[in-house]
């Protein structure tokens, strides 16, 4: 639509008389920035309408070149900052409470639309996060129905079984995110004198009777791995010399052998035992 010079003369008037700019763009369907090109336009009068003296005038130009030529040389270094995008929008942020938005874009080279878009857009929720969401509420109830005993391999081990995917390491950065800590040992497991049940004395090392060989035999079981596959060597010690006296090597622990190992070595030692 044409504005006649009367009608920009009216709507200039509007803005004099105390209505914002804003309400009258709105009320006109125009832009801000036209409203304040036409206030600009009907300002400009002939110099020889002025009231200012040669001398003022004068030193406004000397005024307007020492702008210009810092501003040249602000254009300058801007340049060669080669800011990103995103430095450019953080500098826009800072300033578009102090300066109009049209200005500090036309300085920083910044499309208005681009700054509009960063400033009023709602952040995007991604897929990730969205996940996340969803294994919250799962590892903390494996983690509650543990009382806090499972840390985030085991977590996943279960997690697994229930068919999700997921890693040990999101786990891990999920439940710092949700404050739980494993339960950890406490510095007094491994100090006998600090336990509840205190390590019962070692009574057969220090009877009277053992004096001689064959008066008090123990037994000791020793795992032995190889390449293919692992065993367990029983043996039983006379306590007096420490001496092997005898030994057998399974592939498992189980009590029967060495009770076994036991009563074929003493019936090998010429003694008699009854079968119990």
């Amino acid at each position: 639509m044409n504005y006649t010079n009367e009608k920009k003369t009216e709507i200039v008037n509007k803005y004099y008389e105390g209505i914002p700019a804003l309400s009258i763009a709105r009320e006109h369907n125009l832009s801000k920035s036209t409203i304040y090109n036409w206030i600009a336009d009907f300002k400009e009068v002939p110099i020889s309408e002025m009231n200012i003296s040669k001398n003022q005038l004068r030193k406004d130009i000397v005024g307007l070149e020492r702008l210009e030529r810092e501003n040249s040389i602000f254009n300058y270094v801007l340049r060669e900052m080669n800011l990103s995008k995103n430095e450019k929008l953080k500098f826009a942020s800072s300033l578009d409470d102090e300066y109009p938005i049209h200005t500090i874009c036309r300085v920083l080279d910044l499309h208005r639309a681009t700054y509009y878009h960063n400033k009023y857009r709602k952040p995007k929720v991604t897929m990730i996060e969205l996940d996340d969401e969803i294994y919250k509420p799962v590892i903390k109830e494996i983690f509650n129905n543990s009382k806090g005993r499972l840390g985030g391999r085991k977590i996943r081990k279960l997690m697994i079984k229930d068919g999700y995917t997921i890693s040990e390491k999101r786990i891990s950065r999920l439940m710092r995110k949700m404050n739980l800590v494993v339960n950890q040992k406490s510095d007094d497991y491994n100090d006998a004198h600090k336990r509840k049940y205190f390590y019962k004395p070692n009574i057969i090392s220090k009877l009277d009777s053992n004096t001689t060989l064959n008066m008090i035999w123990v037994s000791d079981i020793t795992y032995i791995k190889t390449n293919s596959e692992h065993y367990y060597l029983h043996v039983i010690i006379d306590l007096y010399s420490r001496f092997i006296i005898d030994y057998t090597l399974e592939n498992h622990m189980k009590s029967t052998i060495m009770v076994k190992l036991f009563k074929s070595t003493y019936t090998k030692s010429g003694a008699s035992i009854e079968n119990g």
